[in-house]
């Protein structure tokens, strides 16, 4: 059987009380479609809270995922996050590879010429 995949990806939208409000009428709406794993990516400060939360609800093949996961292993790296530093809060019951991500686009915040690697 092929498998499917709904991924779902918050950007920088709901925090810890929105998600976990959403999680719940989702888990009244949702039904199980079997070969169908459903996968929320929600912003990294509600990472935590809402792998406990969504265990806790015992949807079956919903998972979560993190957003913008590092190149790089754990270090001195400013604002970056380790892939095996979340690797236990994107679901408690699986271990997960992660998957090659594009380089991130270049925030609007940047300076024009740092982020082309000028200064």
């Amino acid at each position: 059987m092929v498998k499917k995949y709904v991924i779902g990806n918050w950007k920088c939208n709901k925090g810890a009380t929105e998600a976990k409000s959403w999680f719940s009428e989702f888990a009244r709406r949702y039904r199980p479609v079997e070969g169908l794993t459903v996968i929320v990516a929600p912003s990294f400060i509600c990472l935590q809270s809402l792998s406990q939360y969504v265990y806790a609800l015992g949807l079956e093949n919903v998972s979560l995922a993190a957003q913008d996961i590092s190149p790089f292993p754990k270090g001195s790296y400013t604002g970056a996050v380790a892939a095996d530093m979340v690797k236990d809060m994107v679901d408690p019951r699986r271990q997960w590879e992660p998957s090659p991500h594009p380089p991130p686009r270049p925030s609007s915040w940047q300076h024009p010429a740092r982020s082309h690697g000028n200064i």
